[in-house]
């Protein structure tokens, strides 16, 4: 009975596709697998034949065996099937392929816009945010930024409505949400729209408990697009949070340097100090993005400002020491070393 076997395949295979801890789970893949194939040899007439090829193509994709998984894309296209969204589903499955696998832009466009236009207009929509949010990230790779923010806006917009209904639908709006910050921080003057993005992602998801690389991204964008507005308080508070959540990151070391100069542009010279002298101590000169020479002119700045000035002479000078290629750099440093010097004779 081909009907009786679809829905054990569909049991089968849906607790992996849920990722529910199942043991065994790829002993399930296969026993719906060929239980699948079945239906295509002993059944090829089967009304529902078409859901049968599209669930044997994501199959195949799981395992890697992405021609064999195309074909069965294909062939769910133009067979029999009473799934109502199964073109809808088709075409993503082949935009996706093209998008993240043949990075071919403009093809996985076209077959997600079909899906668009197929999905049923009296379906759940959730789906369709989804789908949003994986357009909006191949028309970003055209760089069509407005465009591609308009597509997270509708991602946002439908997962928002359904927040409260489906459990989903959260996880979306967190992602989308995620990717709007991520995409207006790639831009310039959209810092007002980082910032309204991260902080809805951070009202809507709790604080996580340890080390959370998407939490650190989320604080150091977000401190990245305050210190652009110039609202250092803020930017040094979300440089820390960042900082605190993945002290591993690449970026660590620059984002203690960017609270220093927030420190400094707020005339916090005792803070400058100290966060410079135990990022020098943790990092030693191993300085990630900001040439190490800044961070001493910064240091010597900061005991400048403090007239501490035999200790601003030794900063300026340690700057110095890494020989600098900025001339305008050189010429201020070494004049701020040479007052440093006769101040502190003073």
């Amino acid at each position: 009975n081909p009907i009786l076997m679809e829905i054990v395949a569909d049991t089968y295979y849906e607790y992996c596709v849920k990722q529910l801890p199942v043991p065994n789970s790829n002993k399930f893949v296969k026993i719906a697998l060929h239980l699948y194939e079945r239906i295509l040899n002993e059944f090829p007439d089967y009304y529902n034949i078409g859901w049968i090829y599209y669930q044997i193509g994501t199959i195949f994709m799981r395992q890697a065996e992405s021609q064999l998984a195309l074909s069965h894309f294909h062939h769910a296209l133009v067979s029999e099937s009473r799934i109502a969204t199964l073109t809808a589903f088709c075409y993503e499955q082949l935009g996706r392929f093209a998008f993240y696998e043949e990075r071919n832009f403009h093809k996985a466009l076209s077959f997600l816009r079909r899906a668009m236009m197929v999905y049923p207009h009296n379906y759940p929509k959730l789906w369709l945010a989804n789908l949003y949010l994986l357009s909006s990230r191949v028309i970003f790779s055209l760089r069509q930024y407005d465009a591609a923010l308009g597509e997270i806006q509708q991602a946002i917009e439908i997962a928002g409505q359904l927040v409260s209904k489906h459990k989903q639908a959260h996880a979306i709006l967190l992602d989308a949400l995620f990717v709007a910050g991520q995409l207006t921080w790639q831009l310039r003057n959209r810092q007002q729209d980082t910032i309204t993005y991260l902080k809805r992602f951070i009202q809507l998801k709790s604080e996580p408990s340890d080390i959370d690389v998407t939490w650190s991204r989320v604080h150091e964008m977000l401190g990245d697009a305050y210190y652009a507005l110039g609202q250092f308080r803020s930017a040094i508070v979300a440089y820390r949070v960042a900082i605190q959540f993945n002290p591993f990151s690449p970026t660590a070391a620059s984002m203690c340097y960017r609270v220093a100069l927030s420190f400094y542009f707020v005339g916090d010279y005792v803070n400058v100090i100290a966060v410079i002298n135990e990022m020098i101590a943790i990092h030693g000169k191993d300085v990630e993005i900001i040439p190490s020479y800044r961070v001493y002119d910064t240091l010597g700045a900061a005991y400048f400002a403090l007239e501490e000035y035999a200790l601003a002479a030794t900063a300026y000078r340690q700057a110095l020491d890494f020989e600098p290629e900025n001339t305008n750099d050189i010429e201020k440093m070494t004049r701020y070393y040479r007052y440093s010097l006769t101040l502190m004779n003073i």
